[in-house]
């Protein structure tokens, strides 16, 4: 089960990036950044996936967890930030079913792998982290557990 959310997560990502690439009014970004942590550890290396609530929402943003758990946000055309609006936060960390990282440039990593984060944090549908990006500036701290969901906002 776990590895169907990890790919349908992916080819919505795909779906959602292929197109954004329409023209039409700037939309104006704000810069989110926050930090992830798994059972009161640094969440390393793990998928931070803000999904828009709403259709006029342009696109969803992303960022990537460094080795403290610290990530930023960015649209699929590199822009920093993400639009205002409300959003589904989706965390996914796929690893190899040994639980060794997929290599790089791995064409079957997905096929082969296995999601490390629990659910419902790594549904897109189901994840329980709602949160309102606003005209300022934003960080959100993540705490996830096996058990228990939680999300705090500075």
């Amino acid at each position: 089960m776990r590895f169907t959310w990890g790919c349908w997560l992916s080819i919505a990502l795909l779906i959602l990036a292929s197109g954004c690439g329409r023209k039409g009014p700037k939309i104006e970004l704000v810069f989110v950044s926050g930090t992830a942590n798994m059972d009161g550890q640094p969440l390393a290396d793990a998928s931070i996936v803000f999904i828009p609530l709403k259709s006029q929402q342009p696109q969803p943003s992303w960022g990537h967890t460094d080795a403290d758990g610290n990530f930023s946000l960015k649209t699929s055309d590199g822009s920093v930030g993400a639009a205002t609006g409300p959003y589904r936060i989706v965390v996914s960390k796929m690893v190899m079913q040994d639980g060794s990282p997929i290599p790089a440039g791995s064409q079957t990593g997905g096929a082969d792998g296995k999601e490390l984060i629990p659910y419902p944090h790594s549904d897109p549908r189901q994840s329980p982290h709602l949160v309102e990006v606003t005209k300022e500036e934003v960080m959100f701290d993540l705490f996830l557990k096996s058990e228990e969901k939680s999300l705090t906002r500075k």
